[in-house]
């Protein structure tokens, strides 16, 4: 068993669980479980989760974020010609987020 510190709740836990989920309804339903310790949701600069936040908040959990750099596209190293293999994950990003952005397959 992994031994890991819930950051926010301030204790070494042995059965402590996260779990990962866009939805603050979700969240909060979950973090009704005693040992749950950490939330982990999609956010960035880009892609604000307020919403998400606000549980964790309430409910003392930590926040996990996930995809803190955009796949990349926030390391400042692909311009506005950067393209990826069409293959690549990047070229799966829902066109209708906020992410939908510069890379293109080529």
């Amino acid at each position: 068993m992994t031994r890991w510190l819930a950051v926010s709740q301030n204790r070494t836990c042995d059965q402590c669980y996260g779990w990962s989920t866009d939805f603050p309804d979700r969240a909060r339903l979950f973090a009704q479980g005693r040992r749950c310790a950490a939330i982990q949701f999609q956010m960035n600069v880009i892609e604000d989760a307020a919403p998400m936040v606000a549980p964790c908040e309430e409910l003392d959990l930590a926040a996990i974020t996930r995809g803190p750099l955009a796949m990349g596209v926030l390391t400042g190293k692909d311009t506005a010609g950067t393209r990826v293999p069409s293959d690549d994950v990047r070229t799966q990003v829902d066109r209708n987020s906020r992410m939908a952005g510069p890379i293109q397959t080529g």
